[in-house]
C-alpha cells in the first residue's frame, strides 16, 4: 500500500522551504502525529545536535543523525520534483526544530540532513510507520496511545468545551505556548480519572500507572466511546486540583481524590460511554 518511497540527503537550504511558513516565518505545524512535542534545546540529545551545528560540521550532520520521516499522502510532481499533499513529519521533530532554532548559523544551508519520504493514504502502515521511526528513542507506554483517531478526537473536544483547560495528547505538547500547566490533562491522569470515575477503578487509579495502563488500557479510548465523560473526568481533576490549592478542599483529601471521582459519578448519574 506504498504508492512511492524514497530514501536520500536535503540540505538544510532546501529543507528549511518544508518546515518554515513563507508568510511569517515560523515552523509549520507539520509534528501533530508526532509521539512527542519539541523538548527544547536544553534537552541532551537536541544540545548535542545544536553543538554539531554550531562547530560547523554541515558535512558530518548525516552521519551523526538519524534525519527525518515525512509521510504524505500524495505526491504531484514527477521525477525529481515533489509537490506534497496532506504531508507530516512524523518522526524528526526534535532534528527539525533545533535546525529552525539554529538557522541563523552562517552556512547552515549546506547541512546534509538524511531524509525517508513514504508517499501513502494507508492509515494504519502510516501509523505503523510512526510507531517504527521513533522505536530508536524511549516513548512512555501511554505515548504510543497517541495515534489512535479517538485521542485527537478527544482533544478537539476539550478546546472546542473553553473552559481553560487542554488535553495533552503527545509529550511537552503545550511547552512554549500560552497555555499554562496547571490547566493541562496529560494521558496519565486522564487515564486514572477515568478509570476511577467511570470504570469504578479507584484503587487501581490510585496505585503505580503501570497497573493502570495493564488493568485499563484495554477499556479505554476505544473508537465508540464518546469524548464528554473523558472530558467530564478531566474537568473534575481539574476543578478538585483548584479547590485543594486554594484550600476549600483539605489537603488530606487529596489521597481519597480517585475515590471522591468515583463517588461523584454515582451521585451525579453522569452519562454512559456510548
Amino acid at each position: 500500500n506504498v504508492d512511492e518511497a524514497y530514501l536520500g540527503y536535503l540540505d538544510f537550504g532546501v529543507l528549511r522551504k518544508i518546515i518554515t511558513d513563507p508568510d511569517n516565518g515560523r515552523l509549520r505545524n507539520l509534528y501533530t502525529d508526532n509521539l512527542r512535542d519539541f523538548l527544547g534545546i536544553d534537552n541532551e540529545v537536541n544540545n548535542s545536535i545544536k553543538e554539531t551545528l554550531d562547530n560547523r560540521q554541515f558535512g558530518e550532520f548525516s552521519l551523526f543523525n538519524n534525519g527525518i520521516t515525512i509521510i504524505a499522502g500524495r505526491n504531484k510532481g514527477k521525477s525529481d520534483t515533489f509537490i506534497l499533499e496532506n504531508f507530516q513529519i512524523v518522526n524528526g521533530c526534535q532534528t527539525s526544530n533545533v535546525l529552525y532554532e539554529c538557522r541563523n548559523i552562517d552556512g547552515i544551508d549546506k547541512a546534509s540532513v538524511p531524509v525517508k519520504l513514504v508517499i501513502t493514504s494507508d492509515e494504519n502502515l502510516r501509523d505503523r510507520i510512526i510507531l517504527s521511526t521513533n522505536s530508536q528513542s524511549k516513548i512512555e507506554k501511554e505515548g504510543l496511545l497517541a495515534l489512535s483517531s479517538f485521542q485527537k478526537k478527544l482533544e478537539d473536544y476539550y478546546r472546542s468545551a473553553k473552559d481553560g483547560i487542554f488535553y495533552e495528547r503527545r509529550s511537552n505538547q503545550y511547552i512554549g505556548t500560552y497555555v499554562r500547566q496547571k490547566n493541562v490533562v496529560g494521558i496519565r491522569e486522564q487515564m486514572k480519572s477515568f478509570a476511577a470515575m467511570y470504570l469504578d477503578e479507584p484503587d487501581v487509579a490510585s496505585g503505580y500507572f503501570g497497573k493502570v495502563y495493564k488493568n485499563c488500557s484495554s477499556n479505554l479510548f476505544q473508537d465508540d466511546h464518546i469524548p464528554e465523560p473523558y472530558y467530564s473526568a478531566g474537568l473534575l481533576h481539574y476543578f478538585f486540583k483548584e479547590m485543594i490549592n486554594s484550600k476549600e478542599v483539605n489537603r488530606d483529601y487529596n489521597k481519597a481524590r480517585y475515590h471522591i471521582y468515583m463517588l461523584f459519578r454515582s451521585e451525579e448519574h453522569t452519562s454512559e460511554l456510548q
